[in-house]
């Protein structure tokens, strides 16, 4: 019986006792493309956002904990802006950070997103693609859940994206990317007074 969606994880296991890097290229990308499965769902329970976001540090959900979550996090930020949100400041929220998750956030007329990755190969990112298990929830100031928002996939560069953008830039389309299809379903934010 061939198992070659355990390739990838016997690779991690394995890597510590081996003093292996950080897992750069896995060969057999064939058995990692058949083990992605779209999957998507948005739970929207309110169409009234408040206009500020506090972004929270992404969470790394993965078995490996080696994900940069930086990017991910800028990119849900720029996502927000782009959808007419404004999130707030990453210092002050990260002050927060360390006495408040984002369900515990409270700031009159904001809200909260936390992100988790719940599995992610970023060697993709090298060659144009992207494979991602991403779920974000918004909460409101008293803690309810405003939205949940949950997407795994594989999403891919055009030819033309791939060649003429270098590696970093390419993360970066990809991300935007992934963002902007993930927030399609959020609620307009409330109009400027």
């Amino acid at each position: 019986m061939k198992l070659p969606h355990l390739i990838p994880l016997l690779l991690v296991a394995l890597a510590p006792a081996c003093q292996l890097p950080v897992l750069k290229q896995i060969e057999n990308t064939e058995a990692m493309e058949a083990s992605w499965a779209a999957h998507r769902y948005s739970n929207v329970f309110s169409q009234e956002f408040p206009g500020e976001i506090a972004v929270f540090p992404v969470l790394d959900e993965t078995s490996s904990k080696l994900i940069s979550l930086d990017p991910i996090r800028e990119a849900l930020r720029v996502g927000l802006l782009n959808r007419g949100f404004t999130p707030l400041a990453d210092h002050f929220v990260d002050q927060r950070a360390q006495t408040q998750t984002a369900s515990t956030f409270q700031l009159e007329e904001a809200s909260a997103a936390e992100g988790r990755i719940h599995s992610w190969n970023s060697t993709f990112a090298r060659d144009g693609r992207l494979a991602f298990d991403l779920e974000i929830t918004f909460f409101d100031a008293q803690g309810q859940i405003l939205a949940n928002l949950r997407w795994q996939d594989q999403i891919q560069l055009t030819p033309a994206e791939f060649s003429s953008s270098s590696p970093q830039l390419r993360e970066t389309l990809l991300l935007a990317r992934m963002v902007d299809l993930l927030f399609a379903g959020l609620p307009d934010p409330p109009p400027l007074d």
